[in-house]
């Protein structure tokens, strides 16, 4: 864990588009269990990108990954976003919860008279290309919630043009080199759209546990970070108990008590939001037996996964799975 990383499902989406895009050898695409605490350090992340494009020589590889993403890669905050009540509501979920997906940089919101810019500052040194992934990447989820006509004004972009882009079409809106600050510019009255995965109940019941999640990868205490690492290493054996995390980590079981306390946690929180993280990404894959899930995130029967899920999400899981499809999990092409 550091001030900059990306979550792993984020950066296998980019490593399985650079294969399909013959930029990197498919060993470079590593199948990574849907979950919040994977992550990959920024940097390294930035020189795979960045390599990518030397390798194919491709100056807009970054910009055709953004508009490939759709919903993939976002994981569990990609759909918190898509199933908000409004676009304005989606874009607040996306200041809000960004670390979910990623530490590289900072959101931020600024309006004018006629326009929202939703504004993004790397906190580390990050390749134009995978600025250019990021911000096209809003684009296209923003197409992707609320339909392809939605009216993108423009991506705005601080460094400087190249000789020879082919942005403007690959994302299908004015793409300004040069600005201020890196933005994607929409017209303010398009945030009382309606996304097409609106559902008020899953949204809510999502929004008290990413709170948490955030909370587990930015609040600073490693003995967190690293239990919710044991923890998902171990649910689908069932070994989970508080004493034997506790002991993974080197603590008594009181330290450990208390180190959780004191981020606001229980043992019992901490592994319920894991495994509901992880059950509603998979989930809305939509291609996996919901036993096989079920046992995944560590129970025995379908039928008590079901009343947890339940618990979680206000939806069955076969609801949260039919809510998404199978086009949640795919690039686009």
């Amino acid at each position: 864990m550091s001030r900059g990383d990306v979550s792993r499902l984020y950066a296998d989406a980019f490593a399985e588009f650079a294969n399909r895009s013959g930029a990197l050898p498919a060993s470079d695409a590593v199948a990574a269990t849907p979950g919040f605490v994977q992550r990959v350090d920024g940097q390294d992340f930035g020189r795979r990108v960045q390599q990518a494009v030397d390798a194919s020589g491709d100056a807009d590889l970054g910009v055709r990954f953004g508009a490939a993403i759709g919903g993939r890669g976002f994981g569990l905050l990609g759909i918190a976003t898509a199933t908000a009540p409004s676009l304005q509501q989606s874009l607040a979920s996306l200041v809000r919860w960004e670390p979910l997906t990623s530490t590289l940089g900072r959101i931020g919101i600024r309006r004018s008279r006629r326009h929202l810019r939703l504004t993004w500052t790397p906190h580390v040194a990050v390749p134009p290309a995978a600025i250019e992934g990021i911000l096209g990447g809003w684009v296209a989820f923003g197409r992707f919630l609320v339909g392809e006509n939605v009216p993108v004004v423009a991506l705005e972009l601080a460094h400087a043009r190249r000789a020879r882009s082919e942005a403007d079409a690959v994302l299908g809106c004015e793409v300004r080199f040069g600005a201020a600050c890196n933005a994607v510019v929409i017209p303010l009255d398009i945030l009382d759209a309606r996304p097409r995965y609106a559902d008020v109940q899953l949204h809510a019941a999502l929004a008290q546990w990413l709170d948490d999640c955030v909370q587990v990868l930015g609040g600073g205490d490693a003995a967190v970070f690293d239990a919710g690492r044991l923890i998902l290493d171990r649910l689908a054996l069932g070994e989970t108990s508080e004493d034997l995390v506790a002991e993974g980590l080197g603590l008594a079981r009181r330290t450990f008590q208390r180190r959780l306390a004191q981020n606001g946690l229980s043992f019992r929180r901490l592994r319920d939001l894991l495994r509901a993280s992880v059950a509603v990404c998979r989930l809305s894959g939509g291609s996996e037996r919901l036993l096989d899930v079920a046992q995944h995130v560590g129970f025995a029967e379908q039928a008590t996964f079901t009343r947890a899920v339940r618990q979680w999400t206000a939806r069955t899981p076969r609801e949260v799975a039919r809510l998404f499809a199978a086009d949640y999990a795919a690039l686009r092409r």
